[in-house]
């Protein structure tokens, strides 16, 4: 838009203002015009994890091409190991106090075992069903599968770093063995058909 603008001698010096006469002359026919490229909000967007660990394996370098949902990292964390631990002991509680029950309530029956002893271990029992629903929760809010909990009682689980769209990745300053803390930027992506 065109308009005027006043500006104190204090506001021009603060700002680096330069001003000039006006004078008639010859315009060069070249014109340097400095500008930087700036990508709008929706293309652009950040690869974080959602918890801290160490990054264990990159997928990606600067440069490289990404589709939306990629694995771009894997990352693995105490918060990941210790639901694994929460989730194996749960489990086993879960069984050991199922098999328990079962083998108590015949005997219950029979007279042989305080009723009281049935009462404990069927709460028990529900004490294990519920940390086991609430390791699955949690696991969920960590973003990880709980069928891959249950395969995974062996090997270690990782966090997978996933790309929020697709494009390119301009910016990443990661490593192998790097540590990194939760929702921390770890690469700048940009789609640049938007």
């Amino acid at each position: 838009e065109k308009g005027y603008i006043s500006l104190s001698g204090q506001a021009r010096d603060a700002i680096g203002l330069e001003t000039a006469e006006v004078a008639v002359g010859q315009v060069s026919s070249r014109l340097n015009a400095f500008a930087e490229a700036v990508a709008p909000w929706s293309a652009k967007a950040f690869g974080s994890a959602q918890i801290s660990g160490r990054i264990t394996k990159l997928l990606v370098r600067p440069g490289d091409t990404v589709a939306k949902n990629q694995v771009i990292a894997e990352l693995s964390s105490r918060e990941l190991d210790s639901l694994q631990l929460e989730f194996s002991q749960a489990k086993k509680e879960l069984a050991l106090n199922k098999q328990l029950l079962d083998l108590t309530k015949p005997s219950a029956s029979a007279g042989a075992v305080p009723m009281q002893r049935v009462l404990d271990l069927e709460n028990a029992y529900q004490q294990s069903e519920n940390s086991l629903a609430i390791a699955r929760i949690r696991a969920r809010t960590l973003g990880v599968d709980s069928n891959s909990l249950e395969l995974n009682d062996q090997q270690a689980i990782r966090h997978l770093i996933r790309s929020p769209i697709a494009g390119k990745v301009v910016h990443s300053d990661l490593s192998e063995g790097k540590f990194v803390d939760a929702f921390e930027h770890l690469f700048e992506i940009v789609n640049n058909e938007q």
